[in-house]
């Protein structure tokens, strides 16, 4: 019923389950489902304590199954880890999760997954990007499966344009073939994002009428975070402000990562009209880079608006954390690192560097928003110069 797009009927039955006698791992198994019913319906509060319980009480009787349910727990504890959640909830899922059962060997792409993620938070360096990169080289190669979102916000953090365009076609598409509803919404924000940034505003729009159509076909809360993004880079400020005022988008993701992708649109939106001190506004430390799963892309946001208003601390500050995000060594995040440098830098000879440095880059990858915007930047300089 929840694949399905049925959460209500969902619910009853769920209601009917608890009033049988039920084992431990029935218990468990509830547990999950009343999880999974929340994150349709995105009433959200305690979705990563419902996770947790239920990964620790299934682990003794499915072992694979608890690794995967930790996994989507360290995601949710992480997407509710914004402006107004706790920054310690998903270092408080990630403790919890080392004591997951040990993985089968060999490791499917998820346990690498998880245990690049429990890397990353505890050692974090080269050894967690290394980790990470071989769990998305992983899910790479399993072709026709369904892939959980953490890796599509994993390969999208890790400015890995390549992975995460391939992961977001083919998880879509699974999930169209299956009929699961409920798989399918949870990646249309992916599907509209990635649309948007590769320049593709139109299907971006059209996906984003898709999603909005089962949304309420199923009668379930609109989920802004797609409209958000195309809306920014569209540069309509009206059509930005009207979407960033609705309640509905305060409710995105438990309004913690809703209100960080409002920060980054809007921000967005203001640097593009030239309002750099209310793009400041917007961002300034709202993003905490180290959990927040939208922080890379924050981050030129905040370094461009620091820039412009003539604070060199906030930018430099801003440019370490985009050089640690971009450690993987993906065209995109280099480039974008380089146009940001460029940015702040004093010297001309290096700043020109850069400047082409980054539309070299970044006119190797598919993420035309970006490259135009690398253009822009240094035709401006060109003309200043």
């Amino acid at each position: 019923k929840l694949a399905a797009g049925a959460p209500g009927k969902a619910g009853q039955l769920m209601q009917i389950a608890r009033r049988g006698p039920l084992r431990p791992a029935d218990l468990a198994h509830l547990e999950l489902l009343e999880a999974r019913a929340l994150l349709l319906t995105q009433s959200q509060d305690g979705v990563p304590e419902r996770l947790l319980r239920a990964a620790t009480g299934l682990a003794p009787f499915e072992p694979a199954l608890s690794r995967e349910i930790y996994l989507d727990a360290i995601e949710e504890a992480m997407h509710h880890a914004g402006r107004l959640g706790a920054a310690d909830g998903p270092r408080n899922a990630v403790q919890a999760a080392r004591s997951a059962p040990r993985a089968a060997q060999p490791p499917r792409p998820v346990d690498l997954l998880l245990d690049g993620l429990v890397t990353r938070f505890t050692t974090g360096g080269a050894a967690g990007a290394l980790a990470l990169q071989r769990a998305l080289a992983a899910f790479r190669d399993q072709a026709d499966s369904p892939i959980p979102t953490v890796a599509l916000f994993t390969a999208l953090g890790m400015w890995d344009d390549e992975t995460w365009g391939l992961l977001v076609e083919r998880t879509a598409g699974v999930h169209r073939r299956s009929g699961n509803l409920a798989g399918f919404l949870s990646v249309c924000p992916h599907l509209v994002t990635r649309a948007t940034v590769c320049g593709h505003f139109d299907v971006a729009a059209r996906a984003g009428e898709e999603a909005a159509g089962i949304r309420a076909a199923i009668g379930v809360a609109p989920e802004p975070v797609g409209e958000l993004v195309l809306a920014g880079w569209r540069g309509r400020e009206q059509e930005t402000l009207a979407v960033t005022r609705s309640a509905r988008v305060l409710a995105a993701y438990g309004s913690r990562q809703g209100l960080a992708v409002v920060d980054y649109a809007t921000a967005l939106q203001y640097i593009g009209l030239g309002r750099y001190d209310v793009a400041l506004d917007a961002v300034r430390g709202r993003v905490d880079a180290r959990i927040s799963a939208v922080a890379p892309w924050v981050l030129p946001e905040v370094i461009e608006a620091a820039a412009r208003t003539n604070n060199p601390l906030i930018a430099g500050e801003s440019i370490e954390l985009l050089a640690a995000s971009a450690a993987g060594g993906h065209e995109w995040g280099l480039g974008v690192l380089a146009r940001c440098r460029a940015l702040t830098a004093s010297d001309a000879r290096q700043t020109e560097d850069l400047y082409t440095e980054a539309v070299s880059r970044l006119g190797r990858t598919s993420i035309a928003t970006d490259l135009a915007r690398a253009h822009l930047v240094y035709g401006e300089w060109l003309r200043r110069e």
